[in-house]
């Protein structure tokens, strides 16, 4: 930082090498005004001396609050853990205490340690219980010295890990069985009673549903071949299908099929194949690859 001044008193203020203040003084019509000092003729080393440094303020006294990360996603029952920061504005040496609001029902929060003198961090961690309810929440941390008061509001996700949670929002509700719903529209009536008994049996226990939340829909294009019908195939492996075994349980006249029986997590290989009159099969379909979400 330094300033020059002409023979007029104008002022000129750059630093680093930028200016960034002027005025007009004619006090001094002459010399380097700025802060600093000097050995009245001093030689050698000793011939300048200054200031390396130093820090300007208008008196003000304050501080800043920060959180991060500025969200925690967890389970009920688990806790999520915050780094408050404190730091210092101006002349600011005060303790901050802190505190926080805004937690789930049956969350406790703490503070390690409680307050902070002047800068520093603390660990904030949020414990909920399992009950706690799944939803987001905004946190309030707030940060108290005297008349000073300064806040944070990082967020907090109770996400419930349940295979019904279908939509993934945290929580089995009546989205989780509608969402499921949809995905059997195209399947038979026993398909409709296996899933409404999967969905009754996960929402008043322990939700153990492998098979149900998704459904596999393929469609191809009519055979040229009159009075045709086709066999579905699926297996695990590329090309292991039990061919005296095909998915459709009678032949399938149409050109579609919805397989209602895929389990969460599993990688699947389909093929199609048409079959005339006398009960002979064509050739496989091109293979057909699909994965199978785990939730």
């Amino acid at each position: 930082m330094k300033a020059t001044i002409d023979s007029s008193g104008h002022i000129t203020v750059y630093l680093n090498g930028s200016q960034i203040e002027s005025a007009t003084d004619t006090t001094y019509a002459s010399g380097s005004p700025g802060v600093g000092f000097f050995l009245q003729g001093a030689t050698g080393l000793n011939a300048n001396f200054g200031f390396s440094n130093y820090t300007a303020t208008d008196g003000s006294s304050s501080f800043t609050l920060s959180a991060s990360p500025t969200t925690q996603t967890v389970s009920p029952g688990s806790a999520a853990s915050y780094t408050t920061t404190v730091a210092p504005s101006g002349s600011f040496t005060g303790t901050v205490n802190l505190s926080a609001s805004g937690l789930p029902t049956g969350a406790t929060a703490t503070f390690n340690p409680t307050s902070i003198t002047t800068s520093g961090s603390s660990t904030l961690t949020v414990t909920t219980a399992s009950t706690s309810p799944t939803g987001s929440y905004t946190l309030t941390i707030t940060g108290t010295s005297g008349s000073l008061t300064q806040q944070a509001t990082p967020a907090l996700v109770l996400s419930s890990s349940s295979a019904c949670d279908v939509n993934r929002d945290g929580s089995v509700n009546v989205l989780d069985a509608q969402l499921a719903a949809n995905n059997y529209v195209r399947c038979s009536t026993t398909a409709f009673q296996n899933f409404y008994s999967q969905v009754v049996t996960g929402v008043l226990s322990s939700c153990p549903v492998s098979t149900g939340l998704h459904t596999v829909t393929l469609n191809w294009t009519a055979s040229t071949t009159s009075g045709v019908t086709y066999n579905i195939y699926r297996a695990t492996t590329s090309g292991g299908y039990n061919y005296a075994a095909p998915l459709n349980s009678s032949p399938i006249t149409g050109t579609s099929f919805s397989d209602c029986t895929v389990s969460l997590g599993q990688l699947y290989y389909y093929v199609i194949r048409s079959v005339d009159g006398s009960g002979n099969q064509s050739a496989n379909s091109p293979e057909i690859t699909l994965s199978i979400p785990s939730y």
